[in-house]
């Protein structure tokens, strides 16, 4: 299943970089559905690499192992992009992609991109 959202904020596109970079943001967007549980401690910044979890449904009913596998593609213009290409024990594919782009000095179009393979539980993640 893919799924794709473009939305505009009205915020500068460092501002909104700068917060998409902290793993504290994953977790409070996720909360109360998901809450992730670091086998590591989380960074203060995301870094390229590997995080390992353990995803809890509501913060308390166990969901497995999912692995957040962070990469920061380049692009030919002004557009930074974030990737988690990430997999799980019940979530097999998550292709998470964040794109932003400046539409002036102050407004950013953010949009998020994600293909996800769950079996017969993918409409309900």
């Amino acid at each position: 299943m893919k799924l794709k959202q473009t939305t505009v904020l009205k915020l500068n596109k460092k501002l909104v970089w700068e917060q998409l970079m902290k793993p504290a943001v994953l977790d409070y967007i996720s909360w109360p559905l998901l809450k992730f549980r670091y086998y590591s401690a989380a960074p203060l910044l995301w870094q390229t690499g590997t995080y390992t979890t353990e995803l809890k449904l509501f913060g308390f009913i166990p969901f497995g192992q999912q692995s957040i596998e962070i990469e920061f593609v380049h692009s030919n213009n002004d557009t930074l992009i974030l990737r988690d290409n990430g997999h799980g024990q019940h979530i097999k594919k998550w292709d998470h992609w964040i794109y932003l782009l400046d539409k002036d000095e102050q407004t950013t179009q953010y949009t998020d991109e994600v293909e996800i393979g769950a079996g017969l539980i993918t409409p309900f993640i």
